[in-house]
């Protein structure tokens, strides 16, 4: 009857550590889930959960004393900046009419709009979120998460059809967000 015991024992102690695996993996488990980088996927598709991350999203924002529709605006119109066409675009109804009228080979672009362009898009996207509230607090929320622009063809602001562009879009809005996260809350201001 001992080595009945014994077994007994033997048993449970195996159970008991079957128990402690499955729950110690189940932990493992847990935590390297939290701690894989998850991805948020954004398009210029405004109607998605997270089509407010697009430069397309309508957001009024001032810069230098002028009111653009959008970050679209505002990066469009800079590249005409001292022409005519600079106000037409600036003034354009939608943000994808804004990009069209960019578009067009009517008048040349600012000599300098390579060495300027990541400049004027941190500084459009820096003032749609510092400037409206419910946006930056939705930017905010999606930490820690990689935002990924998956607008396709777009191989530098996002990351193309074959997901290997640059995504400066997506590496400048992870960039504004932790700007906005260190600011301190307006609750904590009053104090």
């Amino acid at each position: 009857m001992e080595v009945e015991k014994k077994d007994l024992k033997k048993g449970d102690v195996i159970q008991e550590s079957k128990e402690y695996l499955d729950q110690f993996q189940a932990n493992k488990d847990e935590q390297k889930n939290e701690s894989e980088e998850q991805v948020i996927k954004f398009t210029h598709k405004l109607h998605d959960k997270y089509g407010f991350l697009s430069n397309l999203f309508q957001s009024k924002i001032i810069i230098d004393n002028l009111q653009f529709m959008s970050v679209e605006h505002y990066y469009q119109a800079m590249k005409f900046e001292g022409t005519k066409k600079f106000e037409v675009i600036r003034r354009a109804g939608k943000a994808i009419d804004a990009h069209k009228l960019a578009q067009k080979k009517d008048t040349p672009k600012n000599r300098d709009w390579q060495d300027l362009k990541i400049a004027y898009m941190k500084k459009a996207i820096q003032a749609k979120f510092e400037q409206n509230k419910a946006l930056k607090k939705q930017l905010i929320e999606t930490y820690p998460n990689k935002l990924v622009d998956v607008t396709p063809g777009d191989k530098y602001w996002g990351i193309g059809d074959k997901e290997e562009g640059k995504n400066m879009n997506g590496q400048i809005l992870m960039e504004i967000r932790e700007m906005c996260m260190k600011e301190p809350k307006e609750e904590e201001m009053e104090q």
